[in-house]
């Protein structure tokens, strides 16, 4: 914009037109107002800033300011556009006021006219004395108030004969008796003499401006009556896509190249506008910043193999879909955020549904979002996408403006799976379907999507790239560097198993700066999981129930996994199979589903079974940590354990929270097992009891191979009211049993500790023993198989080492083969035939 319509601004408002029309916007900050509800949300700070330093107010924008002269100001698009339809909706008011003033002025000249002829006519009488009449059937004063007919028969009352007198005063003598008998040519007149202060030089530049802008402003108005929202969206579109572009020609001087090496380092952490104009991001992509418009993306390994994966897909005539699959929480949504971005600065219009869960509220609202950003950098098309009314006009100018450089890209797909609301979500599927027909496209899913698993089969136009598994060892090294966390008691590896180095999960378990294994996500997984598993126990019988537990089992100690199950019968979200070999998704659904089927009385590993995965896994000391607990309480439901006399087969009952024992003559001896994952004080508890003497013995348990183990005993008697509150009735004595890896049995009194109130006296901690007992006490087998499989692993460890190679995972221990040659060496093997229990 040229100086002069900044000093116009500058200046017009200095002194602005007594106005009525623009009276109320007569200052910038009440036309910021006036725009915001027009946009329908805030005014960009910059906007505001433009029109504030200008002076812009109603009057000035009358007087000067088109669309061109206000986008050189450098005002937004929307902005722009609102301020337009606002500068026509101010001049029709005008002249609307300006025909309605002459329309009146009219009458009046009328009226003036009969009363001049009416006193012309009365010149020569006398005026006679005015008096003040009670009632206007009484006599009245001749002249001009008096009631009086015109030639045309109209009749007139006039009620305020001082008033009517002092506008004669006032009224045109140039013209005051001409034309009094047509209305329509005063009102004529009007739109030549407008006494409201416009003059000829402003209507000139009005008309000039009506000619430039006329085809988009009434576009835009249309556009306007129909969604208000969207002008403000259309806006913040092009800002958006702008911001990417930007973007991408800093950082990578839009070399593809360099954006997919940088895309695929697990080093680099690209802050990412998000491409995709909901009120706020959706919250898989919102971290501890908070930020609403742009997302962190850390480099994956796999990235690169994606756009070569989307580059087959569109060079390759005979594929239409590029099918994203892999488990919750692996990253697959801020993949194909990634992906979007990389294609925008590519050129390509992509049009991006990042959530289908949320098209399914209003899918035109939705769509109309994704298309005004794909077409972001086209105002034409953009006021085309605005008036579009429903899904069958969005279909229609997709059809119209096909191109291969239009790209769908839908995330959560299998939001559009399921019983609940099947319709609306056939329907908005069916549409979506029509809309990208012809098109590539690329779609991600969760595994759960179930119709995906039965039409798979015969997609022969898809591609599919799946994703397993959590970050890699170099992305998790990347995530460890990048974070600064209060572990706790936990080692990494303890957190990277629990987790399955899910993202979703790492980020869900230390968002407060400390491991918690209690957060909302992972809580929501195991109860998902285990849902799962009772209603295959409801719905299942042999062969099938058989077949769902068995594939459980190969996935959690990874085998070959058996072809033959349905895929309804499978909990794709947390297991699955990768080249044929089966997978689960993290430890904490690996306990939870264990503990679940166990609860169920179907107990997946036997002790030969857990020893066997143990001594294959043994280079996962979580994992093996796992396998050895399984082994170890099921060696004590089998045959208990010798220490204070507790041999012989033991009920096991599980419970949430903290148990509700029972108390029961026929049931002297039981072992209690928490059913959640990661109990954070005991492994398992037996309870003893003499219902007759009202004398009870509590033994919480403890499983541990490593040298340094969390305070279990202090989290399990902080809540001691908690764990003895049925038995309140009872005598009763407390062992703490940790079953370790030393050689000897180690036994310790502690004092108990008691708290004095006003009046009464608390335990706190009762008076206990701790007990330290040698795994090999417990199940012998266990302990030596356990040995020599850990013995071969730092053996292969330290020759890999002196090699200057790392040892490759599962090779330090050959299972059967080690496990055959200690038992032979020890001699016991048939003495202790009798702690196997079949599975």
């Amino acid at each position: 914009m040229g100086k002069s319509l900044l000093a116009t601004f500058g200046r017009g408002s200095a002194n602005p037109t007594k106005d009525p029309i623009v009276e109320e916007l007569s200052t910038p900050e009440r036309l910021i107002k006036r725009v915001e509800s027009g946009l329908g949300c805030p005014m960009t700070d910059s906007d505001a800033k433009i029109i504030k330093k200008n002076i812009i107010n109603a009057n000035t924008l009358i007087l000067s300011g088109t669309f061109k002269e206000f986008k050189e100001l450098g005002l937004s698009w929307g902005t722009n556009q609102v301020l337009v339809h606002l500068k026509e909706e101010l001049l029709q008011k005008r002249k609307d006021l300006v025909q309605s003033a002459r329309g009146e002025e009219s009458q009046l000249e009328k009226k003036r006219t009969r009363d001049q002829g009416s006193s012309e006519s009365d010149k020569s009488k006398p005026e006679p004395k005015r008096t003040h009449l009670s009632s206007d059937s009484e006599s009245k004063p001749e002249g001009k108030g008096a009631h009086t007919k015109d030639t045309s028969g109209d009749d007139t009352d006039m009620q305020d004969t001082s008033a009517e007198q002092e506008r004669a005063h006032t009224k045109d003598s140039s013209g005051g008796t001409e034309n009094t008998q047509d209305t329509s040519a005063d009102q004529e007149r009007a739109h030549i003499k407008d006494s409201s202060g416009e003059t000829a030089g402003t209507s000139a530049t009005r008309a000039s401006n009506e000619r430039r802008e006329e085809h988009v402003a009434l576009q835009v108005q249309l556009g306007r009556l129909k969604a208000p929202d969207f002008v403000h969206i259309a806006v913040r579109c092009q800002e958006r896509h702008r911001q990417i572009i930007d973007y991408f020609n800093k950082e990578f001087e839009n070399d593809s190249h360099k954006v997919i090496i940088a895309f695929s380092n697990p080093q680099k952490t690209s802050p990412l506008p998000f491409p995709f104009l909901a009120p706020v991001i959706p919250k898989r992509f919102m971290d501890r910043s908070k930020d609403k418009e742009n997302f962190n993306y850390m480099g994956r390994e796999v990235f690169s193999k994606l756009v070569d994966a989307f580059n087959e897909v569109v060079e390759l005539p005979y594929y239409q879909n590029l099918w994203v699959y892999g488990v919750i929480g692996y990253g697959k949504s801020h993949l194909l955020a990634a992906l979007v971005c990389y294609l925008t600065a590519q050129k390509y219009r992509v049009i991006y549904i990042p959530d289908a869960r949320a098209c399914l509220q209003d899918a035109t609202w939705y769509l109309k979002v994704s298309l005004l950003f794909a077409w972001a950098d086209d105002p034409g098309k953009m006021i085309e996408i605005i008036g579009l009314q429903d899904l069958k006009g969005v279909h229609s100018f997709v059809r119209a403006n096909w191109s291969p450089s239009v790209i769908f890209v839908m995330d959560q797909m299998n939001a559009l799976d399921g019983e609940d609301d099947a319709k609306i979500k056939d329907d908005v599927r069916r549409w979506l379907d029509r809309c990208r027909f012809g098109l590539k496209s690329v779609l991600s899913t969760s595994a759960n999507n179930m119709t995906f698993h039965k039409t798979a089969h015969r997609q022969k136009n898809d591609r599919l790239f799946t994703v397993f598994d959590g970050y890699t060892k170099a992305e998790m090294d990347a995530w460890w560097a990048d974070k600064t966390i209060d572990t706790g008691d936990y080692k990494q590896v303890d957190i990277e198993d629990y987790t399955g180095c899910n993202p979703l999960l790492l980020a869900s378990c230390t968002e407060t700066g400390k491991v918690d294994f209690d957060c909302e996500e992972i809580r929501q997984m195991t109860r998902q999981c285990q849902r799962f598993a009772a209603k295959m126990k409801d719905n299942l019988k042999d062969p099938a129930w058989s077949r769902y537990t068995d594939y459980v089992r190969t996935c959690i100690r990874r085998r070959v996994v058996d072809q033959d199950i349905s895929p309804e019968h499978v909990d794709h979200r947390f297991f699955g199979e990768k080249n044929g070999v089966g997978y689960c998704a993290s430890g904490a659904i690996r306990q939870a589903v264990t503990k679940e089927l166990a609860k169920l009385e179907e107990f997946l590993f036997s002790i030969d079974d857990s020893i066997e995965a143990m001594c294959q896994l043994i280079d996962n000391p979580t994992v093996v940590g796992f396998f050895l607990e399984q082994a170890i309480i099921q060696s004590i439901v089998t045959k208990g354990i010798e220490y204070q006399d507790m041999r012989g087969p033991m009920r096991r009952y599980y419970f949430n929270g903290f148990p509700s024992y029972k108390l029961d003559k026929d049931v002297p001896l039981a072992l209690y097992v928490p059913k959640a994952f990661n109990f954070p004080a005991i492994d398992a508890l037996i309870l003893r009891v003499d219902v007759d003497a009202k004398k009870a013995e509590l033994f919480p348990i403890q499983i541990t191979i490593q040298r340094h183990h969390k305070d279990s005993e202090e989290q399990f008697f902080n809540h001691w009211a908690s764990w003895s509150q049925t038995l309140y009735d009872y005598e009763v004595s407390v062992t703490f049993i940790w079953i370790t890896a030393d050689k000897k049995l180690e036994e310790i009194d502690a004092p108990q500790k008691i708290r004095k109130t006003r009046g009464a006296t608390m335990i706190v901690h009762p008076g206990r023993c701790i007990a330290k007992i040698p795994l090999e006490s417990v199940n012998g087998k266990v302990w030596r198989r356990y040995e020599a499989a850990k013995r071969q692993a730092d053996e292969a460890e330290a020759a890999a080492a002196a090699e200057g190679e790392a040892p490759k995972a599962g090779e330090a221990a050959k299972g059967e083969e080690v496990a055959e040659g200690e038992e032979a060496a020890e001699g016991e093997e048939a003495a202790e035939a009798g702690e196997e229990e079949p599975n």
